[in-house]
């Protein structure tokens, strides 16, 4: 749940010093910075669906070097995923001169929560290989009565 509110709370701090003067455009900065988060994680997607039959092999056999070695995987890449996008984003930044500044500043903030979103998918893809599907339910189902 932490992983999935992060990025609205990241954007808070940085789009909510407007206050109440905020405009539609800047509505639309937040879906800019939204979709550039959601390409970041179509990598660690992929990583994970290509992990789940490796992962399940392994709880089999026992072997849970495979397991460590997929979040340390998971981990390394989000980091290294959202450090590469908030670089770039800066540098358009930069090079842009200031015409889009509060999109790019939102969207490279938004970078830090994809070592979280990693993180996340990891622990959700081995409890779905090792057949624990009763917690994601209970959580998913706090969420509900939370929201």
């Amino acid at each position: 749940m932490l992983a999935d509110a992060t990025p609205i709370l990241i954007l808070s701090g940085v789009l909510g010093s407007m206050g109440p003067d905020a405009t539609n455009e800047d509505i639309g900065h937040f879906g800019i910075a939204t979709l550039f988060l959601t390409a970041c994680l179509l990598p660690l997607s992929v990583m994970s669906q290509r992990a789940l039959p490796l992962i399940t092999a392994a709880r089999q056999h026992n072997c849970k070097v495979a397991i460590v070695k997929f979040r340390c995987q998971m981990l390394t890449a989000g980091l290294a995923i959202g450090v590469i996008m908030a670089s770039i984003l800066l540098l358009i930044r930069i090079a842009d001169e200031g015409t889009r500044d509060v999109a790019l500043v939102a969207s490279a903030a938004l970078m830090l929560a994809v070592p979280m979103k990693a993180v996340a998918s990891a622990i959700g893809t081995i409890m779905l290989a090792n057949g624990e599907l009763k917690l994601p339910v209970w959580i998913t189902l706090a969420e509900l009565i939370v929201i």
